[in-house]
């Protein structure tokens, strides 16, 4: 995205004004501005990427419905009584990283939009979404909030050290999607379609010559199975398109060992009887368990000197 920035009020936001920024950030709609509701539903000049925060005690009922519609989103406005903490996602992806903990304590939610859709970027503390990612029908990248910004009744968000770095990765994340929604197709996802309004239709081939689509008059379109596909555009060579899978896809699962530094084992409880009960059953005698006590006397002496090495 370029390094200009500009804070517009609804009031004077002009259609050029936006359509000439790379980046935009709404927060909230308190007023349904014209200029932006053209902007959204019209295909613009140049690539454009979104953060909006669409919920909030602020929100006139019916300001975003036009956002809605165009990213095909229902959902209501939900109050809460005990306030909702931050949870992200992880602490290692290149959104997240540097993180200290998965779970942000210090960050309170006391309403949001219950609704949104999309693979989650963050989330609230009861599994909802706080921000989505989510891709309009002419293929702009968008980053919807479930909670607005700034000084607002609805969280205490901006009184956080949480505040700017969430802003800051949002931001930075869909300028990263505006760059690489023409060169990456993934699979799933709606794909802008290079052909859009050609006169000839461009094909889309499997491996095996199948004709998979055949793209003209769509403004976006999915693949849904990831691979490597044959495109026959409507002038030019044919090339070989690599369909990705959708990264968010994956999950991370993390869990704390029993004790620091100590190796976790399974263990399976048996009373002496059922002990006892087992070695006559098979024919053994009491002295056949001397070289397995032995064993985990070493065991044990081994893990003590570990932890002592380590003080």
């Amino acid at each position: 995205c370029n390094s200009r920035s500009a804070t517009v009020s609804e009031s004077f936001t002009s259609f050029s004004t936006a359509d000439s920024a790379d980046l935009i950030i709404v927060n909230g709609y308190r007023i349904a501005a014209r200029a932006l509701e053209l902007l959204q539903n019209a295909r613009g000049s140049r690539p454009q990427a979104f953060v909006v925060a669409a919920g909030g005690g602020d929100t006139v009922p019916g300001a975003e419905t036009h956002l809605f519609n165009l990213l095909s989103i229902s959902g209501i406005h939900a109050k809460v009584t005990e306030p909702l903490n931050v949870r992200l996602p992880d602490t290692i992806s290149g959104l997240w990283r540097g993180f200290p903990s998965l779970r942000v304590a210090e960050a309170r939610v006391y309403s949001y939009f219950d609704g949104l859709k999309g693979p989650p970027l963050a989330l609230l503390t009861n599994n909802k979404p706080l921000a989505v990612r989510a891709i309009d029908t002419f293929g702009r990248p968008w980053i919807i909030l479930a909670t607005p910004l700034g000084i607002t009744t609805a969280n205490n968000l901006c009184e956080t050290g949480f505040y700017v770095p969430f802003i800051d990765r949002l931001a930075r994340y869909a300028c990263s999607e505006l760059k690489r929604r023409g060169e990456e197709w993934i699979a799933g996802f709606p794909i802008k379609n290079p052909w859009y309004g050609s006169r000839l239709p461009a094909r889309l081939l499997g491996m095996d010559q199948s004709l998979i689509l055949q793209l003209q008059q769509q403004p976006v379109f999915t693949i849904e199975t990831p691979g490597v596909y044959k495109v026959v555009p409507p002038s030019g060579k044919p090339y070989l398109q690599v369909v990705a899978p959708d990264t968010l896809e994956s999950s991370l699962d993390y869990r704390l060992p029993d004790k620091k530094g100590v190796d976790t084992f399974r263990w399976t409880m048996v009373s002496p009887q059922e002990l006892l009960s087992y070695l006559k059953q098979h024919g053994r005698t009491v002295g056949w368990l001397i070289p397995w006590l032995f064993f985990g006397l070493l065991l044990f002496a081994e893990l003590m000197l570990r932890e002592h090495r380590r003080e």
